[in-house]
């Protein structure tokens, strides 16, 4: 998990993580919202 090439900057890593973690909740959040709005249709 851990990457040596983070060493020299941290922070890099702190926003890859953020990204990473952002675009997930993303995708999870649209998804459920989609299934909601065609339960609600049918």
């Amino acid at each position: 998990m851990y990457d040596a090439r983070y060493d020299k900057r941290p922070e890099n890593h702190l926003a890859a993580v953020v990204k990473l973690v952002g675009t997930n909740l993303n995708g999870a959040i649209s998804k459920e919202h989609r299934k909601f709005e065609s339960g609600r249709r049918s």
